[in-house]
């Protein structure tokens, strides 16, 4: 079996918490290319005990808030990833008992078309997987035109049964950050806030409209860097536009501190609490995170699969599986 993995022009490809029995997609801030590459060795399966879809246990030692709501579990999609048989190797990934059953997209729009839906969405009718719906926010009005298209005409197209599946819509990934004088560095400046809650209303009236108002009750957010709920401008403006929060942490990432694999669950506990004081009553989602297993060193993280399996246990396993929504 084959790995997908994203790989920016410069900088290591981020595990999210997949094991590598599955065709695994390695996240980075790239979004855009895809390369395969020869199998890993599984080493991810098994490390925890985890069940399927549920609402949050009561008795969990997590410092986390219990969330109010079902908790999913998946993985980031491409445009281009070969959804069915992902989905379906997902769901059968050794020791996880079914619990990796949804999956988180950056666009409504198929390929190499103009606002066609994308395919994730039959591939998830097929397999019964939940979606957490994308919308790419940074590419211009006239692009997320043609996504607010593709969502009507999915709702139009696939009607109930493809609405029963759907978690919530993402306006935009990273959009906040990518504005941000660091982000600038990094990639193709995003959108502000005031942007961004204007594409949430345009969202809102098209799943009011659509078919009817059949996705008139789907729930609309956001995601972007933990950075960015602490220090971006006029944030809670976009908060009290969104319901639920989604939140990316790579600890990784954070040179600046003292980023060895151990300290990644203290990292992440740190990002966890600066996002969720944003967020007030607001749900946070935790719509990126990991470790990488290669590329190059990072302050006191140096990528590698001893490092990706502990924050596999130290985060997914302590902290988020069973009790936050994860992708």
């Amino acid at each position: 079996m084959q790995q997908v993995l994203f790989l920016p022009p410069t900088s290591s490809a981020l595990l999210l918490f997949l094991p590598a029995s599955l065709s695994i997609l390695l996240f980075t801030r790239a979004y855009r290319s895809a390369i395969l590459l020869p199998p890993l060795v599984a080493f991810f399966a098994g490390t925890c005990l985890l069940s399927t879809p549920t609402k949050a246990s009561t008795s969990s030692t997590s410092p986390l808030p219990q969330a109010k709501s079902v908790i999913h579990q998946g993985f980031n999609y491409d445009s281009g990833a070969s959804f069915s048989s992902n989905f379906s190797v997902a769901r059968r990934l050794a020791g996880t008992n079914g619990a990796f059953a949804s999956a988180r997209l950056y666009t409504m729009i198929a390929p190499n078309t103009l606002n066609t839906p994308t395919p994730a969405i039959q591939a998830a009718l097929d397999t019964n997987t939940t979606l957490l719906l994308g919308l790419w926010a940074s590419a211009g009005g006239d692009i997320f035109g043609n996504e607010l298209a593709a969502l009507r005409s999915a709702v139009e197209t696939y009607k109930q049964p493809f609405v029963d599946l759907v978690v919530g819509v993402s306006v935009g990934s990273e959009d906040l950050y990518r504005i941000s004088e660091r982000g600038k560095k990094d990639m193709k400046p995003g959108v502000d806030v005031d942007t961004v809650v204007g594409y949430i209303s345009r969202t809102r009236d098209v799943l009011t409209e659509a078919g009817g108002g059949l996705a008139k009750g789907v729930r609309v957010g956001h995601a972007d860097t933990w950075g960015v709920w602490r220090d971006a401008p006029d944030v809670e403006k976009l908060v009290e536009a969104m319901d639920w929060v989604g939140m990316n942490t790579f600890p990784y990432w954070q040179a600046g501190d003292e980023n060895a694999p151990a300290n990644g669950r203290s990292l992440f506990d740190e990002a966890y609490s600066v996002t969720k004081k944003a967020a007030g009553k607001k749900e946070v989602w935790v719509t990126e995170t990991g470790f990488p297993v290669t590329g190059n060193r990072s302050g006191q993280a140096v990528p590698g699969r001893e490092g990706a399996r502990r924050y596999w246990k130290d985060v997914g396993c302590g902290v988020l599986f069973g009790r936050v929504s994860t992708w």
